[in-house]
């Protein structure tokens, strides 16, 4: 058993003084103990909180992360350009490395559990994987490797931009029709709050509202 000493932690009742965390060798936490003393324990350097959630993540854009910044042309756009880049990159077996990677960073920064919008549902060249699913579950194996929570949330993509404009060339991974992400396992959310204007809010709508959301641990 593994013990850590925090000077104060905050508790689910409140803020305690010496608190030690007693953890097993799985990372499971077994015991909390306000008033202890620090003997025998690693001491933590500061107050102890509980994790917290990120609840945007797109994990494999941590790939670029700086990358698409600089002199001159400094905007969204040149942004997008760079995310299209690196997407149209990244195979499924990528995908679960960067997203482990990324989602490892998370629990290094106190993040303990991830909602993940992912739109990198096909191949890079537009063509679904014979798993229909295959990137939604290499992302669910990174969450388990990196041993992060993870709500993983598909999102639908239709257009390139509000009044049904066609999607572009570099999207073609994203996009779905309705019909095919309906019947796909799992969570999911359409990205942009647009989706009012559409006229596949409703059967998605309605698909949503009649559907379970699912959690990956």
């Amino acid at each position: 058993m593994n013990r850590y000493f925090a000077p104060w932690a905050l508790l689910p009742d409140g803020w305690h003084a010496a608190v030690v965390f007693e953890v097993d060798d799985r990372g499971t936490l077994a015991a909390v103990v306000p008033g202890s003393s620090p003997a025998g324990a690693t001491l933590l350097n500061g107050i102890a909180i509980p994790g917290m959630a990120n609840a945007h993540s797109h994990a494999f854009q941590r790939v670029f992360a700086g990358y698409a910044e600089g002199r001159g042309a400094d905007d969204f756009l040149r942004w997008r350009d760079t995310m299209y880049d690196v997407a149209n990159r990244l195979d499924a077996e990528a995908i679960e490395a960067v997203t482990a990677a990324a989602y490892v960073e998370m629990l290094e920064a106190g993040y303990t559990s991830a909602g993940e919008f992912h739109y990198l549902h096909h191949a890079p060249d537009g063509t679904p994987y014979p798993n229909p699913i295959e990137t939604w579950e290499r992302v669910a194996a990174a969450a388990h490797t990196a041993g992060i929570g993870l709500t993983l949330l598909p999102a639908l993509y239709r257009f390139s931009d509000a009044g049904g404009v066609a999607p572009l060339a570099e999207q073609r991974r994203f996009v779905h029709s309705v019909e095919s992400f309906v019947t796909r396992g799992g969570s999911r959310t359409p990205h942009s709050a647009n989706v009012r204007a559409c006229a596949w809010a409703w059967p998605f709508t309605r698909f949503a509202l009649s559907t379970p959301a699912t959690f990956a641990r």
